[in-house]
């Protein structure tokens, strides 16, 4: 296989190599992921914005767990009206308050507060350099939602995940750094 150049290519290489991973390998570095999430979030006040993982990605549902308990996560949920996502603050001790958002994807409901003052980021993302250049699936949800905010932005990533060099494109939006395991 050439080496990739295009964001395209890139995305297929991030694609087959996670898929390479075995479920023990995932499971594995996830429980070292977490770890290593958990002493980042003890020393970071106030709210984290941060995402339900998919198969693929590692598996941080211990650490939202613990976020969700302490009343400091928020999640990411599709705005109808706007076409965009917001942020809004969850309870996932109630699942039952998520529905599946129109990419199949579980979100907070439409009566849950809206928030917008993450202090800390937990990104999802294909591929990221260890500078914090970050590739995501395409459709520039992330960079739209990560644009205006304050807040540090931290990619979560296995090490599979973190490239030498990534395109990069002016919207898209950088990591402050990024956690694998």
């Amino acid at each position: 296989m050439n080496a990739p150049k295009t964001k395209a290519e890139f995305r297929d290489f991030a694609r087959y190599a996670l898929r390479a991973l075995t479920p023990d390998q995932r499971a594995e570095a996830s429980e070292r992921i977490c770890a290593r999430l958990i002493d980042e979030i003890e020393i970071t006040p106030g709210l984290v914005a941060a995402f339900l993982p998919a198969p693929l990605e590692p598996d941080i549902n211990q650490v939202l767990r613990q976020l969700a308990m302490a009343g400091r996560l928020l999640l990411p949920r599709h705005c109808p009206r706007t076409g965009l996502y917001e942020l809004a603050l969850t309870d996932l001790s109630d699942l039952t308050e998520l529905i599946i958002g129109p990419f199949g994807i579980p979100e907070p409901g439409p009566l849950t507060p809206r928030r917008d003052d993450a202090a800390l980021w937990l990104v999802p993302g294909l591929a990221f350099t260890s500078g914090g250049i970050r590739l995501g699936r395409g459709g520039g949800f992330y960079d739209r939602l990560l644009a205006p905010s304050q807040g540090r932005k931290l990619g979560i990533a296995f090490a599979c995940q973190v490239l030498e060099t990534l395109p990069q494109e002016e919207h898209d939006q950088k990591m402050d750094a990024v956690l694998a395991e």
